[in-house]
């Protein structure tokens, strides 16, 4: 099962201003396609000059074993949640 994560612009009351405060920068794992926050990812991994995002140490290591064959599936499969409806 997929699971994606939908996170929605948080608006916030300070000194009687409206404060927007921005989305975070999600990614998506390429291993369990699972919808990642850029800014909170603890496991990371390079390839061939991208960084790529994961949920856990077990989807860093099965990309890092073959990391041509996710890095293809990763470009395939990309999530736009600005355009989810």
């Amino acid at each position: 099962m997929k699971r994606f994560l939908l996170y929605s612009i948080a608006i916030k009351l300070k000194d009687t201003h409206l404060i927007l405060l921005q989305e975070p920068t999600m990614a998506t794992d390429p291993v369990c396609l699972m919808i990642v926050n850029e800014d909170e990812a603890k496991f990371t991994s390079m390839y061939k000059e991208q960084m790529y995002y994961f949920c856990c140490n077990w989807c860093k290591n099965r990309f890092e074993e073959n990391p041509r064959r996710y890095s293809r599936l990763a470009n395939d499969v990309s999530v736009d949640l600005n355009q989810v409806t």
